[in-house]
């Protein structure tokens, strides 16, 4: 579907509601109608149930789809649009775009498309397995997981590093002491090394006790973001830690000065 051609169908439909409809001026003087409030709402909803922590057009694609308005469907329907079919593929960059940054689409497993046929309308909705809030792990609403991105191709060789990953992957495999600290300026290659011990996992190029591992890699600047009111990022860092001593989780650290990144390795 071209855009010019969904431009003139939304004009077209518009166009029907008569004289008074017309009176209201230019397009920039069109208030947001509360069927279009209500696509917002669902696509915020949507955003926050998939542990995204941004709103695309694909999640305002959903809210659109799960809204039950006739002009709406009617332009869907002039444009030959199948929505069960733009729902899926909306669906699919939603993870694709999650999976890029190595993180996990924590609610997107718990929804599924159902056609409301039986209503008569022959529309798509979402619609969810339970209505259950999921507790969004601290690990995956912040954390990077390296591996993942290296699994998927998104992490370039690293280059010069061999002796300081083969060092880390030495005392990561230790009984006791094993959690490495990477010390050094801003721009030395700290990062690639975490980088480089996610490739080699990926690749399984590992001892037997690293096989199957993760890196997951803190984003500092996603965990302080929004944090407005007093005392929320003590409470954030502090799930953070719970959720790593929970896992049991080997911890390697990357400091520039101050903590400016952490890695751990699951």
């Amino acid at each position: 579907v071209r855009i010019e051609r969904a431009r003139e169908a939304c004009r077209a439909a518009v166009g029907k509601g008569g004289p008074a409809q017309a009176a209201t001026g230019l397009a920039t003087d069109v208030p947001f109608s509360g069927a279009s409030k209500r696509v917002f709402v669902a696509a915020v909803e949507f955003s926050r149930n998939m542990g995204c922590n941004f709103i695309s057009p694909d999640h305002i694609a959903l809210g659109l789809f799960d809204l039950d308005d006739p002009t709406t469907n009617s332009i869907l329907k002039s444009l030959g649009v199948v929505p069960t079919q733009l729902a899926k593929q909306a669906l699919t960059r939603v993870k694709g775009e999650l999976a890029k940054d190595g993180r996990e689409p924590l609610g997107l497993s718990s929804f599924k498309l159902r056609d409301k046929s039986t209503a008569g309308n022959g529309r798509t909705a979402i619609a969810k397995y339970s209505n259950k809030k999921k507790e969004k792990s601290a690990l995956a609403q912040f954390c990077i997981d390296l591996t993942m991105r290296a699994s998927g191709g998104f992490i370039d060789p690293v280059i010069g590093r061999t002796k300081e990953i083969e060092r880390v992957v030495q005392i990561i495999c230790r009984r006791t002491k094993n959690n490495p600290i990477l010390l050094g300026e801003a721009g030395v290659g700290k990062t690639a090394i975490a980088e480089g011990l996610a490739l080699k996992i990926a690749n399984g190029d590992v001892p037997i006790f690293l096989v199957g591992k993760r890196i997951l890699s803190l984003d500092v600047a996603l965990l302080m973001a929004g944090a407005k009111e007093r005392g929320e990022l003590e409470a954030r860092v502090t799930s953070l830690i719970r959720e790593v001593r929970k896992a049991g989780l080997s911890v390697l650290y990357s400091i520039n000065g101050t903590l400016k990144q952490f890695f751990s390795v699951s």
